[in-house]
């Protein structure tokens, strides 16, 4: 049994290919692309400061949420039948945007194309963000693929400043418009950084990211999907010629991992679960003896478990409902006091979300979740302002949505504060889009 077809796309699979006569232009347009792709992350160009690391820089801020935000969080994901025409479809753009306060918006898009080059090659491009508790760096990845069932891939992508490029490979057995298919990829973050610059902050060693992608649909019944990223230890070593106390050496790890598991019951009742769970560690130091710099080290964690069922109704109306699990935790220990922070965020609700049909093209969304949240914030800078609290939340959802049939889905939401609504009644507003071309 295959999986239910989503209301906006047909079951994803690649179209069949018309017959060929002489000699396909795919292997040479295949090189040259490697080739202009070789050339722009592996020349050199003129030295300039370090910036990011993989997601944002090695700085330890004190990122906070607040106490509703997994719930606007969940509000602001894509529903079960968005998430089912993303998994194999080759070009798609997506993106949601929500306020999470007066000050900031979560942000999240995604864009992926993807061309044939001929029978045994492939470009892709690859641009991701996803901007939750903090702003995040867009991640951009172009990808020259050789092979079919089995392929190996030259991954990278160049930047203005040449020595903060990236390159790397990739190996995967199938692709991503399959439901069967593993990807491995391993890129090196500013490949060029060390070897031309000078007397700069140096990489000690250079960044390495790791990745792991992974999807099967057992018996046509169980689908899991698994998603692993590591990005090994590194070191940034700054020394300060004008200042020899100022010299700095900072260090950064991550690991990132997600999960998914479906099960089809039949073409109207699919019951199933989410797992991620994100772990970030930095330390900051005097680089030598000579340095005075205050110790720092932080570690920032990030978790969500959801668990849920999805029932098509005899309308085409679903309704999807399930309990979830959200916390948050950044601690920074450091020998200065006002440094010092811990911040906590625990939420546990429930959630029902009916998709109402009314006719191909127009649809009503509403949701309802309600839990318990606990929050807690502890500030060295600020003691006489720490907090903690333990409180009762419920907010609704109201949108419609707009579409086409494998074209595209637009999603116009309000949210309403339901447990503050004698005050408070109007919460927030969401906007998420999604293209298939």
């Amino acid at each position: 049994m295959a999986p239910p077809r989503s209301h906006l796309a047909p079951a994803c699979r690649r179209p069949a290919r018309p017959a060929r006569r002489g000699v396909s232009p795919g292997p040479v347009l295949a090189f040259a692309a490697g080739l202009a792709l070789l050339l722009a992350t592996g020349l050199a160009g003129q030295p300039h400061p370090a910036q990011a690391q993989f997601n944002g820089d090695f700085g330890i801020h004190k990122h906070t949420l607040d106490a509703e935000n997994f719930l606007d969080w969940k509000a602001y994901q894509h529903p079960y039948a968005w998430r089912r025409a993303l998994d194999t479809a080759p070009n798609l753009f997506r993106g949601s945007v929500g306020s999470l306060s007066k000050q900031v918006f979560y942000f999240a898009e995604q864009i992926r194309l993807e061309k044939r080059l001929g029978r045994f090659a492939s470009i892709h491009y690859a641009e991701e963000e996803d901007a939750f508790f903090r702003p995040e760096p867009i991640d951009r990845e172009v990808e020259l693929r050789l092979g079919r069932d089995w392929s190996a891939s030259v991954v990278g992508f160049p930047r203005h400043e040449k020595i903060l490029g990236s390159q790397g490979y990739a190996l995967a057995w199938g692709d991503r418009t399959r439901w069967d298919y593993v990807r491995l990829t391993r890129l090196e973050q500013f490949t060029l950084y060390n070897r031309e610059t000078t007397g700069s902050p140096r990489f000690e060693p250079t960044p390495l990211l790791e990745r792991l992608e992974a999807r099967t649909f057992w018996a046509q019944r169980v689908l899991l999907q698994l998603r692993l990223r590591n990005e090994r230890p590194t070191a940034l070593h700054s020394p300060a010629p004008d200042d020899p106390t100022q010299a700095l050496r900072e260090s950064y790890e991550g690991r990132k991992a997600d999960a998914l598991l479906d099960v089809h019951w039949s073409p109207t009742v699919v019951t199933g679960a989410v797992w991620r769970r994100y772990r970030e560690g930095r330390t900051r130091g005097p680089l030598d003896a000579a340095s005075a710099v205050t110790s720092a080290s932080q570690v920032l964690r990030l978790d969500w478990a959801d668990v849920y069922g999805v029932f098509t109704l005899p309308s085409r109306s679903t309704i999807e409902a399930g309990v979830y699990r959200g916390a948050f935790r950044n601690d920074i220990a450091s020998a200065g006091p006002d440094e010092q922070f811990a911040h906590r965020l625990v939420t546990r609700a429930a959630y029902v979300l009916w998709d109402y049909v009314r006719s191909d093209w127009f649809r009503w969304q509403f949701s309802l979740q309600g839990g318990r949240s606990s929050h807690s914030t502890h500030d060295g800078a600020a003691p006489d302002e720490d907090s903690a609290k333990t409180r009762s939340e419920l907010k609704a959802g109201v949108g419609v949505i707009l579409q086409e049939v494998g074209s595209y889905r637009a999603f116009f939401n309000t949210t309403w504060d339901l447990d503050v609504f004698t005050h408070r009644q109007w919460d927030g507003g969401n906007i998420q889009l999604l293209f298939l071309f």
